[in-house]
């Protein structure tokens, strides 16, 4: 139950991530980006 539960949420940081690249391409900027990116 618990290995779930850490897969969730490993996949849900990992989409994240990914949402956080897709806006740093986008914007072309990382400065509000830095503080979250600990991908």
């Amino acid at each position: 139950m618990m290995k779930m539960a850490e897969d969730g949420i490993s996949a849900w940081l990992n989409s994240q991530c990914f949402v956080l690249g897709l806006w740093e391409r986008i914007l072309g900027e990382r400065k509000m980006i830095v503080a979250s990116s600990n991908c």
